[in-house]
């Protein structure tokens, strides 16, 4: 009855989701979950049932110095590809080295090369589509293993029965590759059923038993132990708050998508939500916030989220970036260290800062010049007379004094910064053009200074235009 039950859910989960005549990947280490999923579409191949076209992937990436587990694991996957006469392609990758360079989780760095291989072998193959073996019991350790993590209602959510390839963007072109995982409301015990009464050999990775990964301890030790009080159905539990989270997320991100021009993105690099988001529902307002942060590829926590929905001015975030209210918004931002800079601007001709920023300068007669007022100077028209060339592009320097357009005379750059309500992280990075009197002649987002503005008895006017690309 299990067996019956294993391959019609298999089969309903499966086709309801995949067309008929699709190429697709299976992710294929031998264990049992990836053999039963094998099986399961081999049998609608030969039932007539589906007509694509299937490939094997397989990652060696042994856990332990002595591989030879891993080397049966690997004679096991040949075997079966010989049997299907389905494609094979085996990648390798010594994570242990991997993980003594860069540290971090072992298993974490295992499942990341994991996936970059299988990308490239998605596209090698022609295909979009990587299958998984992943279960009903799977999912129930991941939710659980978030929540201990401290995960919301996305951790909450666990695995998706479809999502995006993880990292496949990083070293493929490709970005519409798509894990579907079929088996996930199938059992362990209806798996282990099916392969038994199938006669399927399947190999045991020890490295499902090694308590030094977390998951494993879930596995193992939380969850049995956990699972003994209330009404015995913990994984039931588990299973269903994941659906009803996962429809809880997808109903906030359509939201979403009406506010989508709260959030920008500045040619400093900065991410900024617009100060309307502190008035939205809190669940679309942490989403927003959450959101501005994944585009810096960081994850908050939930107190940093509600620190800044409660209106602090300003706090840290993870992998040294910060954020901060400013009049424009709440800004988003990596703290830097000042850079330094010293380079001199042909006149006419340009200047490449670096690959980011080009500061152009041309001469134009007095009648060509108009005036154009800008709430963030970056174009600049300036009497040549007044200057002493050469004209020097820098960063501002401390105890910078400036004379801007207009004012009454100098003053510190710092106070003219903060009046103008500029963001103390971008200061350290626009540009300020200098004579070689040392005077400063013009700075960026703020003007030029006042004696070098165009009067009548200008002859000659140097236009200089600063060009950022967006980040």
């Amino acid at each position: 009855m299990s067996n019956l039950t294993f391959l019609k859910k298999f089969e309903s989960s499966f086709l309801n989701h995949i067309p008929p005549h699709t190429r697709i990947l299976i992710a294929f280490s031998g264990g049992p979950d990836s053999t039963a999923l094998v099986y399961g579409v081999k049998k609608l191949i030969d039932q007539g049932k589906w007509q694509g076209k299937v490939a094997l992937g397989h990652f060696f990436h042994p856990y332990q110095r002595d591989a030879t587990p891993d080397k049966e694991q690997l004679k096991l996957v040949e075997e079966h590809s010989k049997i299907l006469q389905w494609p094979l392609f085996i990648g390798k990758k010594d994570v242990l080295s991997i993980h003594q360079e860069k540290k971090g989780s072992l298993e974490e760095i295992g499942r990341k090369e994991r996936y970059l291989y299988l990308a490239k072998v998605l596209e090698k193959w022609k295909a979009n589509l990587l299958l998984t073996g992943h279960h009903f019991e799977d999912q129930v350790e991941t939710v659980l293993q978030r929540l201990f993590r401290g995960s919301g209602i996305h951790g909450a959510g666990g695995i998706r029965m479809i999502s995006p390839l993880p990292f496949s963007n990083e070293d493929c072109h490709q970005k519409s590759f798509q894990v579907f995982r079929p088996m996930l409301e199938i059992h362990r015990h209806e798996i282990l059923e099916f392969l038994e009464k199938e006669r399927l050999p399947f190999f045991q990775d020890y490295a499902n038993t090694n308590l030094a990964f977390f998951r494993n301890q879930v596995r193992h030790k939380i969850l049995p132990f956990l699972s003994q009080f209330g009404d015995h159905q913990l994984g039931s539990h588990l299973f269903h708050l994941s659906q009803q989270a996962q429809w809880w997320e997808d109903f906030l991100q359509k939201e979403l998508a009406k506010y989508s021009s709260l959030l920008w993105q500045d040619s400093f690099g900065t991410w900024w939500l617009d100060n309307q988001v502190l008035q939205l529902p809190r669940a679309l307002g942490s989403e927003m916030v959450r959101k501005a942060c994944r585009k810096l590829g960081i994850l908050p926590s939930f107190l940093h989220v509600k620190s800044i929905l409660d209106g602090e001015k300003k706090g840290s975030l993870p992998q040294n970036y910060s954020w901060s209210q400013e009049k424009q918004g709440i800004g988003f931002f990596l703290n830097q260290s000042p850079p330094s800079l010293n380079m001199e601007l042909p006149l006419p001709g340009e200047a490449a800062i670096h690959q980011d920023i080009l500061v152009k300068s041309q001469l134009l007669l007095p009648s060509f010049f108009q005036k154009k007022l800008e709430a963030f100077p970056q174009t600049f028209y300036l009497d040549r007379q007044s200057l002493a060339e050469p004209i020097v592009i820098r960063y501002r320097k401390k105890g910078d004094l400036f004379h801007p357009l207009g004012s009454k005379g100098k003053n510190k750059l710092k106070k003219i910064f903060i009046n103008k309500k500029i963001p103390f992280w971008i200061r350290d990075r626009l540009l300020i053009g200098e004579d070689s009197s040392g005077r400063i002649v013009f700075v960026e987002g703020v003007g030029i200074h006042h004696h070098c503005r165009i009067q009548e008895s200008t002859k000659e006017v140097i236009k200089i235009e600063i060009h950022r690309k967006k980040k």
